[in-house]
């Protein structure tokens, strides 16, 4: 994804990512659990802010809440949440993730250190095999938990993927690998990068519309219903 991002934070709506680019208009859109403003450059920041100001009813309607843990949620693809009074500290206990739920930062740092363990046993072998048919080779690769975005990749050509991207389809995670490389060859949504995307991962259409209803969160809740 573009590196210019800038976020704020407003009372009720939240967080929100704003993007100056070249472009003729003013988009908002949301994406997964994140609110996007992406405007012209020579727009400016207030503006940008208070034309998402002016669509607040939409974005409270459409906005969607990221998962919360609660008691028997998964935790990646092997753990689950068992919330327990007796538990005096968060621990691993297996393929248990106990914690008695009353202090919700320590739980939410286990949580993102075996979302983390578990990611990047599963992530890195499927970067290679990627970085292999397509030639498309980033500086470096990291792997952590981000609240907005399934991955990123900067001017430096280093990528960054979510650890919560491991309780996507597999399919889902070679799309946003692929996504993200490709932003090493165009730093942008041009239509040379949606081509791009589409000669290394064919139906990148197709992957890009079943993203869209994932949510990103420490557990997930869609995996769950289907």
């Amino acid at each position: 994804m573009p590196a210019t991002r800038i976020t704020k934070t407003y009372p009720d709506i939240g967080q929100v990512s704003y993007y100056p680019r070249r472009q003729k208009n003013v988009r908002l859109s949301i994406r997964g659990s994140e609110i996007r403003v992406s405007y012209p450059k020579g727009f400016g920041l207030r503006r940008a802010e208070a034309f998402m100001a002016s669509r607040k009813a939409w974005i409270m309607k459409n906005k969607i809440e990221q998962p919360e843990l609660v008691d028997g949620c998964r935790i990646g693809r092997r753990h689950r949440l068992k919330l327990d009074g007796a538990t005096l500290k968060p621990r691993v206990d297996g393929q248990t993730v106990k914690a008695s739920g009353e202090d919700k930062d320590k739980l939410e740092r286990l949580v993102k250190q075996v979302l983390k363990k578990e990611a990047v046993e599963i992530l890195p072998p499927r970067v290679d095999a990627i970085v292999k048919r397509t030639g498309l080779c980033p500086a470096a690769v990291r792997i952590r938990y981000m609240k907005s975005q399934w991955g990123s990749c900067t001017s430096q050509k280093n990528v960054c993927l979510n650890s919560a991207l491991i309780y996507l389809p597999d399919e889902l995670i070679d799309y946003v690998i692929v996504h993200e490389l490709c932003h090493l060859k165009f730093l942008d949504h041009s239509a040379r990068f949606w081509q791009l995307v589409e000669t290394h991962l064919p139906g990148s259409r197709r992957l890009k519309q079943e993203l869209r209803p994932w949510r990103i969160g420490l557990t997930i809740t869609k995996a769950d219903k289907a």
